[in-house]
């Protein structure tokens, strides 16, 4: 194996890994995203529930006022957590597209080394069809060479006439 081909293989080696870990930490983000998706679907479930309970309460002629400062407050609650959440969002969201960058250049380093990679097969097979070219004239050259010898011996032991 030629030097130029063992530093190709390990940088390729090199060079996959680091592809694969930005796939898996892509991944790791885009599941984060979705399970915050899901608990803000969630937590707007329970604040459109706590709107309804409230309404309901506010219907009633004997509405608690304790009661309704207590959800109230909890309303407030959910809603900064949303918030919260909202802007988590927004950071894995960066956080997404940062790393679907280091993706698509680790991707581009791949293909780099595999363009070189084929490149050098290319030359290597090009050198391996020359030397058997070289190989097959200079072949070709002693067949020659030993046929007129064999003609000029042929003549020798010719009778004359």
């Amino acid at each position: 194996m030629s030097r130029t081909r063992s530093q190709l293989d390990a940088l390729m080696k090199l060079r996959s890994r680091t592809r694969d870990a930005a796939r898996r930490e892509l991944g790791d983000a885009l599941r984060a995203a979705g399970v915050l998706a899901q608990e803000q679907e969630q937590l707007e479930l329970a604040i459109a529930q706590l709107a309804d309970e409230r309404r309901a309460a506010l219907a009633q002629a004997n509405a608690e006022p304790e009661r309704m400062l207590a959800t109230g407050r909890y309303d407030l609650v959910l809603r900064a957590r949303g918030q919260a959440m909202t802007e988590n969002r927004q950071k894995i969201e960066q956080e997404i597209d940062r790393r679907r960058a280091t993706l698509a250049e680790a991707e581009r380093e791949v293909r780099v080394i595999e363009k070189l990679e084929e490149r050098e097969a290319e030359r290597a097979r090009v050198e391996a069809a020359r030397r058997e070219r070289r190989l097959t004239d200079e072949l070709n050259a002693q067949r020659h060479a030993q046929r007129v010898a064999a003609d000029d011996d042929a003549d020798l032991l010719l009778p004359l006439r």
